[in-house]
């Protein structure tokens, strides 16, 4: 006996329902057809062969639904990928986007650092400007200055010259005045702390052997016991120790 619903079924998995119902009808008329010109052995034989297609076709349909559960797991994973792609181009997108704005950023820094190095380079040579400038304007300055004071010393210097001169015609007037009033008190000095009667007083210049020249203020020549006796003294305004020292290693 055909099984018309099972082999319907079978057609389903691989065809549309209105091909599945045509074919199935196809298949029991051509059996009925069959069975009618068969003989009852061959009927068996037939039989025999039905349930061995039956048996195909079961084998047949549940090979048809493991591939059919593979096509669905097949579609699933596909799926997942499709979703999975369609997550990696967001997440691509989105770098993209981020990587162009940091470019933005990047080129917007690059800028102000390129606007803020050329302000500096401006300040920069105005400053160096200036500065160039000052240092010309000191460096005339100082000409004008050397110049100034060259004329200074020359103006001054003569003046500082003659000054010079009548200080030291000064001192030798001074110093020449001292030894005057100095001069006549020697000859009692002499004879009363040395007991020498002396003949002159006056000044004396003294050159030595080397060239050297000495004025001595006071010499004074004189007698005792017979002998005759020098005295020689120096005279100083102001004088000092250091002038006494002098006086002594003379």
């Amino acid at each position: 006996m055909l099984d018309s619903h099972k082999i319907y079924n079978i057609l389903k998995a691989s065809f549309s329902p209105e091909q599945a119902e045509v074919l199935t009808n196809v298949v029991s008329e051509a059996f009925l057809d069959f069975s009618r010109l068969v003989t009852k052995q061959e009927f068996s034989e037939l039989v025999e062969s039905q349930r061995r297609i039956n048996e195909a076709l079961n084998q047949l349909t549940v090979r048809v639904n493991e591939l059919a559960e593979a096509q669905k797991q097949t579609e699933q994973r596909l799926n997942e990928l499709a979703e999975a792609q369609r997550q990696t181009e967001i997440r691509l997108n989105e770098l993209a986007e981020i990587q162009k704005n940091t470019e933005k950023n990047i080129e917007k820094r690059f800028n102000d650092i390129t606007e803020v190095q050329r302000k500096a380079d401006e300040r920069f040579n105005a400053l160096n400007e200036t500065v160039q400038k000052l240092i010309q304007e000191l460096v005339e300055m100082r000409l004008q200055f050397s110049a100034e004071i060259k004329d200074i010393r020359l103006q001054f210097g003569e003046e500082i010259k003659d000054i010079r001169q009548q200080l030291g015609g000064l001192a030798m007037a001074v110093g020449y005045g001292i030894e005057d009033k100095v001069m006549p008190y020697f000859f009692d000095l002499a004879k009363k702390d040395y007991a020498i009667q002396l003949e002159r007083v006056d000044r004396r210049n003294y050159t030595y052997s080397d060239g050297r020249y000495d004025e001595i203020n006071i010499f004074a020549e004189g007698i005792k016991g017979g002998k005759k006796h020098i005295i020689v003294a120096e005279c100083k305004a102001q004088p000092s120790k250091k002038d006494a020292d002098r006086f002594m290693r003379w």
